[in-house]
């Protein structure tokens, strides 16, 4: 333990901290050379900068303006699939964590971290892993009551796979792209047939949503900040959330929160 913690506060230490010592702005560099098309960040990884670490990051306005796609994996694998019981859920503003809580008799957070593995191509290991679960055999379990709950989702996962498999090559995102798998083992291809349809339209929404907001005059500087599905703006400033929440062809809300710090 006392070993973990030393590394943890030496990366931080070393990965964060020390770069940007004694600057008062720094600047990140983007790019896309990912294999679904999302945004990362170099030289100076803001994406990665851990959540503690963010509240030393102020505004140069007094105030951020933050944004981000609420539960925007989980809305994607809904409309690819047309999950009756998804759909409806979001359709009538429910809590999806809480129902799938409710029909798997489980905890709230634990639905919540198999509800978010599932759109990565959760396997009983992943869920082992997020979930702190030791025994794969329970973990499997939980994957197949996954299924069972919502067999509208589990019938497009089984054909993402086999799809996959069969030429080398994910299901189309949102707005039409189809991405190469990578040659490597089976059970790889097959967690990727799953996500790399839901993460490659992730980064096709939030790369609209760059050009809708530079487009309403919220271009840099005021755009401080992307993070995935997330954008940060420097100043109190009005988003156009609807139009924002439009972005995927279907309706996915948009949370707006405004904070002294980053965070």
């Amino acid at each position: 333990q006392i070993i973990l913690g030393y590394r943890h506060h030496s990366k931080f230490l070393n990965t964060y901290l020390i770069p940007i010592t004694g600057m008062d702005i720094f600047w990140t560099e983007y790019y896309m050379e990912t294999s679904v098309g999302r945004m990362n960040s170099r030289d100076r990884n803001v994406q990665n900068i851990p959540l503690d670490a963010r509240q030393m990051i102020l505004p140069r306005k007094g105030m951020f303006t933050t944004f981000d796609y609420a539960q925007e994996h989980l809305y994607i694998l809904a409309h690819f699939s047309g999950d009756r019981d998804m759909l409806r859920i979001y359709a009538a503003g429910g809590d999806i964590h809480a129902y799938t809580a409710e029909q798997m008799r489980i905890t709230r957070p634990l639905a919540k971290t198999i509800n978010y593995a599932i759109a990565y191509g959760a396997t009983a290991k992943t869920i082992s892993e997020k979930s702190k679960i030791r025994d794969i055999g329970t973990c499997s379990r939980l994957l197949d009551r996954w299924f069972r709950t919502f067999k509208g989702a589990a019938d497009w996962i089984t054909f993402a796979q086999r799809e996959g498999i069969r030429d080398g090559w994910s299901l189309p995102t949102l707005f039409g792209r189809r991405i190469k798998l990578p040659l490597e083992s089976e059970d790889g291809q097959r967690r990727k047939a799953i996500n790399y349809p839901i993460l490659g339209s992730d980064g096709e929404v939030i790369k609209r949503a760059m050009l809708l907001c530079r487009d309403r005059g919220l271009g840099p500087p005021a755009m401080s900040i992307v993070v995935h599905d997330s954008i940060t703006f420097d100043g109190d400033l009005e988003l156009p959330e609807e139009e924002l929440a439009m972005i995927p062809g279907f309706r996915i809300p948009v949370d707006v929160k405004k904070s002294a710090r980053w965070n």
